[in-house]
């Protein structure tokens, strides 16, 4: 296993690289051609432009390559510098094997787009093409970037007063702490809980609203009042139904997930960091969400800036045995408080669903005159409506979902600490610990899009 530090310490980082912003690399020719105005009118605001070095080895050349959401080079520079021309290789193909790499064009993490200038003979600069990984559209990537700034600027806007202004201020030596990305993972938590909460008072509130309408409507019905009610009910259950499906469209749900996500992907990055294994987390999501994290993707580009501790690192079985514990029981927590919110949802359908059985039954039995077959009908419509609203309610959420999940998580990671009980290699201990993480990963993955 590479638990050699990618980062080599040529590459200087600006004191300050604030959470969602693009890192271009530039060459060197192109640096020197060009004015610092010219620079920033082709990156925009939302971008930090560091200046490469001509001479780059190969761990230099790997770093920007992950690193880097565009690299532009001279083309005349490219062709006379044997470093560039790799740096090429790896954004368009990946890092080949004889590099120390074993990923294909599929889940490379170094992949992504190069701009290609020409300079003319007095000296202007001109764009001469992007080059592009297979699959990938500049489109797609500008969408991305989009999205990344605009998940870095909610971030900044939902910081407390305690927190630092700026979770990617950066020491004199090269790359992030791992108290920024610790920092950061939690203030994406707390951003994730604070949209949990909307979304739960929205629909709590949806629910009391329709529950409250639904009682109405039954009143209405029953008072023998010449109205259109099928007409009248109709509407209404349109109404809900579209005021349900608003708080899909919105995302809201979806969005908190997503952000769990960021932080459970910032987490087993940290984990393996601090074993030393050089293993991006980039590279474990499926491809069947490729387009859908493709953001995701870009934002964590950072986390190969980490910086490297100067102590040895321990070892994976003595990180393992450090996260473990607490790993269980809150997954364990986790599996438990869904699996009793799914509970009381099915049974809160069955209850209602039952009630309206015995109440229908019992109409057709008894055949209630007067104000016992108001109170009959009434009770009857009320029921059945909350129980659909109960299961809309339970489904939107996703209660059994994330309990069967959660449950997985917990009982993977007891076979694992039950695995540190074997005698292995220290080769193994790193492989189940790049498993270990790779499964918290696509959980969250699953998680997010159930």
């Amino acid at each position: 296993m590479n638990r050699s530090n990618p980062l080599s310490s040529a590459i200087h980082l600006p004191e300050q690289l604030l959470v969602g912003q693009r890192l271009i690399y530039v060459s060197s020719g192109l640096a020197e051609r060009s004015t610092s105005e010219m620079i920033m009118g082709l990156s925009g605001s939302n971008a930090v432009v560091i200046q490469m070095s001509p001479y780059m080895d190969a761990l230099e050349l790997k770093a920007i390559a992950r690193s880097a959401h565009e690299v532009w080079i001279l083309t005349s520079e490219a062709a006379d510098n044997p470093a560039l021309a790799m740096l090429l290789e790896f954004r368009r193909h990946s890092i080949p094997v004889s590099a120390g790499e074993r990923r294909s064009v599929l889940h490379a993490p170094e992949l992504g787009i190069v701009r290609l200038f020409n300079s003319t003979q007095n000296g202007e600069l001109t764009p001469n093409g992007v080059l592009l990984s297979l699959g990938d559209s500049e489109e797609t990537l500008i969408a991305a970037w989009e999205r990344m700034r605009i998940f870095g600027k909610r971030l900044v806007s939902t910081r407390n007063s305690s927190t630092p202004p700026n979770p990617f201020a950066v020491a004199p030596i090269p790359g992030l702490t791992t108290n920024t990305l610790e920092r950061l993972r939690a203030e994406i938590l707390q951003s994730a809980k604070r949209d949990e909460q909307i979304v739960r008072w929205v629909l709590a509130s949806l629910f009391a609203l329709t529950v409250v309408g639904v009682v109405l409507l039954q009143a209405m019905a029953m008072v023998g009042w010449s109205v259109p009610m099928a007409d009248i009910y109709a509407v209404f259950f349109m109404l809900v139904g579209s005021s349900y499906m608003g708080v899909r469209k919105y995302h809201l749900n979806d969005r908190q997930l997503l952000y769990r996500l960021v932080a459970q992907t910032i987490e087993v990055h940290l984990l393996w960091h601090r074993a030393g294994l050089n293993e991006p987390v980039t590279a474990h999501f499926q491809l069947r969400h490729h387009a859908s994290l493709k953001w995701i993707r870009e934002l964590l580009r950072i986390t190969l800036l980490t910086e490297r501790s100067k102590d040895n690192s321990p070892s994976s079985k003595s990180v393992l045995m450090g996260w473990l514990p607490s790993a269980i029981s809150g997954n364990q927590a986790l599996a438990n408080w869904h699996a009793s919110r799914d509970r009381r949802m099915t049974w809160a359908v069955y209850f209602c669903y039952g009630l309206s059985g015995l109440l229908t039954l019992g109409t057709l039995l008894g055949q209630p005159t007067g104000w016992p077959d108001v109170a009959v009908g009434t009770a009857l419509g009320i029921a059945s409506s909350i129980g659909t609203l109960f299961l809309i309610f339970g489904g939107t959420l996703g209660y059994s979902a994330n309990a069967a999940l959660y449950r997985h998580l917990a009982e993977l990671l007891e076979r694992t600490q039950q695995s540190l009980e074997l005698d292995l290699p220290d080769h193994e201990y790193d492989e189940l610990l790049i498993d270990t993480g790779r499964e918290c990963i696509q959980a969250a993955v699953e998680r997010s899009f159930q």
